[in-house]
């Protein structure tokens, strides 16, 4: 695998979890419930009750486009700034994949592919392109949690909890078991277009 690709994972960064952002309010969600149930009991038998129907589909389908808006989208350099990561929403969740890598070739000249992937059928995939992130739900807080970081350079999976920093940080905690055993990763955010890949240099590299 190439190097830029085994650096992203190089974290080593041990310490005590962060405090949670501000979170977001759920009031108009509570607010529509209770003008339906006043509805139900004063319009029983009025076209009001169809009313609410609608008001609670319109906040159903409001949520995937909170999500949408949610700045833990868009492209985000890594800690060892060898590589861009491409987080979009896949759903109602988060999901990540590689988009640049500084040196996408192994040592003797070759693409880097996912080559411990336990999945044989999955090993012939470049390492740009390889989904990263997936299963990531955000929570009332602002993290987004339930979601797992694959690590390319041993074919697993890790738990991962995920939020922002500030507008142009994203705070990673990856962890096996509880994330007090875990190591964090601060990645930045980037802008305009990805950068070209660089040109293959076959033969043995140094």
């Amino acid at each position: 695998m190439g190097g830029s690709a085994r650096k992203i994972f190089e974290v080593g960064m041990f310490g005590r979890h962060p405090p949670h952002p501000k979170s977001f309010s759920p009031l108009p969600f509570a607010q529509a419930s209770l003008r339906c149930r006043r509805a139900k009991q004063r319009f029983a038998r009025s076209g009001e009750g169809l009313i609410c129907v609608l008001l609670a589909a319109l906040l159903l389908l409001a949520l995937p486009a909170q999500a949408a808006d949610d700045p833990v989208f868009g492209t985000w350099l890594t800690q060892d700034g060898e590589a861009w990561i491409g987080i979009e929403p896949c759903g109602a969740e988060l999901c990540g994949k590689i988009v640049w890598v500084a040196d996408p070739f192994n040592d003797d000249g070759s693409v880097a592919r996912d080559d411990n992937n336990p999945d044989p059928a999955r090993r012939n995939q470049t390492i740009v392109g390889l989904p990263l992130l997936k299963g990531f739900r955000r929570h009332d807080d602002g993290y987004w949690r339930g979601g797992t970081i694959y690590n390319p350079e041993n074919g697993k999976d890790y738990h991962c909890n995920i939020r922002m920093q500030d507008p142009d940080t994203l705070h990673l905690r990856c962890f096996v078991g509880i994330p007090l055993f875990g190591a964090t990763q601060l990645w930045k955010r980037t802008s305009g277009p990805i950068p070209p890949e660089p040109p293959a240099k076959p033969g043995k590299r140094p």
